[in-house]
């Protein structure tokens, strides 16, 4: 949950650019507004019994300390 907490702490406005929605999973791509700039991130969630059963986030680390991530 830190990581979360850092990113939430640090983010200064989200745009979805793409969302996919299938049979049990979804996909997100965003741009996360930074204090250095933008980062492109995609998740993608599955679904069992009608919740979040699985969660992968993908991003460049290095971008995303580089433009003020913690």
């Amino acid at each position: 949950m830190r990581g979360v907490a850092g990113f939430i702490a640090t983010v200064q406005d989200l745009t979805i650019l793409r969302e996919v929605h299938g049979d049990g999973a979804s996909a997100v791509l965003y741009d996360a507004t930074m204090p250095g700039g933008v980062v492109r991130f995609a998740e993608f969630f599955t679904f069992a019994d009608g919740v979040i059963d699985s969660v992968a986030l993908h991003y460049a680390g290095d971008d995303y300390l580089a433009k003020g991530g913690r």
